[in-house]
């Protein structure tokens, strides 16, 4: 996801960003710890494509990293500290943004520099097509979704949010594009026409938006302690509550489970919860803030990260 933890294509390991200046690969069934991939600054995101481990960070490189033996295979640089990072699910191309302001897009086979765009301002989310064609990039309220390698704007259409979009995520047949922004609401969008076709309210800035994969339902968290889940057909939405501000939230594969966290002066929890009853089906107490949370492909494993630089996995 371009944040700070990434599953491996098979749900068998995980990649998890660090404070202390690396990201960490771990087994999960095993639980063991499989290696260390070391930056120079903190660890902004991490992504995995098939064959390759993307890790960007403040250092001012993205680096990629051979799965298998977690050897570095390059490194890309950057002019100045990383803002976000994406790889496309067949690995072959990578965007990067930086603080000064420039999406980049890379092969990852030669690690060369294949195009750039500039003069649109700073790029905190990042997200490829499921066909890897376009990006969508979040410049500030504004979203701009992008042919690759072209950079042409695809839809001739500015996606306008009223303050700072947050997070961008994809349907998994890449008709539309779901965003979450400061201004206190989810949008979904076409994403061949640039039209607005959903506007769906919460009480607070958004931290998360995740479709399930067959496109049929949305879920959107947020700072309001809610976490919703949206039917695209009738935009009508189901509220889970998780309690406390919302840090994290997640759909799995299936579409039928729905993963949140939330803390509050008492605690952080993280809760699971069934999507057609909402009814919350597990939920795990832990002490330090959850800062991301994802499910495996076949929805037996859970992980959570921890502010402390721990992960917790469930079975």
């Amino acid at each position: 996801d371009g944040r700070g933890l990434a599953w491996s294509p098979d749900g068998r390991r995980l990649a998890v960003a660090s404070e202390d200046d690396s990201a960490h690969v771990w087994d999960v069934e095993s639980g063991r710890k499989l290696g260390r991939l070391s930056h120079g600054k903190t660890v902004v995101g991490v992504a995995w494509g098939a064959g390759v481990i993307v890790s960007a960070s403040r250092d001012g490189t993205a680096r990629l990293w051979d799965p298998e033996s977690l050897r570095e295979i390059r490194s890309l640089a950057h002019p100045n500290p990383l803002l976000a990072v994406a790889v496309t699910a067949d690995g072959k191309q990578i965007a990067t943004s930086d603080e000064s302001e420039v999406v980049h897009i890379w092969s990852a086979s030669s690690g060369r520099e294949v195009t750039r765009r500039s003069n649109y301002g700073r790029a905190d989310a990042l997200a490829w097509s499921p066909d890897g064609q376009r990006l969508a990039c979040g410049y500030g309220s504004v979203i701009r979704i992008w042919e690759v390698p072209s950079l042409k704007p695809r839809p001739d259409a500015t996606l306008t949010h009223q303050y700072p979009v947050t997070t961008l995520d994809w349907s998994r047949d890449g008709q539309y594009l779901a965003s979450g922004s400061n201004d206190r609401t989810a949008r979904v969008w076409d994403a061949e026409t640039g039209y607005e076709l959903a506007r769906l309210p919460h009480d607070d800035n958004l931290g998360g938006v995740s479709w399930d994969p067959d496109g049929r339902l949305l879920a959107t968290g947020g700072l309001d302690q809610r976490v919703r889940v949206w039917d695209a057909g009738t935009v009508e939405g189901r509220r889970l509550a998780p309690g406390g501000t919302l840090e994290a939230v997640a759909a799995s594969a299936d579409g039928r489970l729905i993963v949140s966290a939330s803390g509050d002066r008492s605690g952080r929890t993280v809760r699971v919860w069934d999507v057609e009853s909402g009814r919350e089906l597990l939920h795990v107490k832990q002490r330090e803030r959850v800062d991301a949370v994802a499910l495996s492909f076949d929805t037996q494993l859970l992980a959570a990260g921890t502010r402390d630089g721990h992960v917790l996995v469930m079975d």
